[in-house]
């Protein structure tokens, strides 16, 4: 089976392609919804990987496991 990958819009009940494309025949189509999430990047323009470094070498241990334990510790 091959395919082929067409952007459109879903509206009212009604899927709109939007490339003009035409088949000689009845094609079957699969229809995908695209959620458009977007991630806040609040932090990711500020990280360092030097700074995260810096901060960590007194972590003993595995960080993870330190992130794990503080996390527990905090009041819900």
């Amino acid at each position: 089976m091959r395919t082929l990958t067409l952007e459109g819009i879903y509206r009212n009940g009604f899927v709109e392609i939007l490339d003009a494309i035409k088949f000689k025949e009845p094609m079957r189509v699969l229809v995908v919804f695209i959620d458009e999430f977007k991630p806040k990047r609040k932090f990711a323009h500020k990280f360092s990987f030097a700074k995260s470094l810096e901060l960590t070498e007194n972590c003993k241990g595995n960080l993870s496991d330190v992130v794990i334990n503080e996390r527990r510790a905090e009041k819900w």
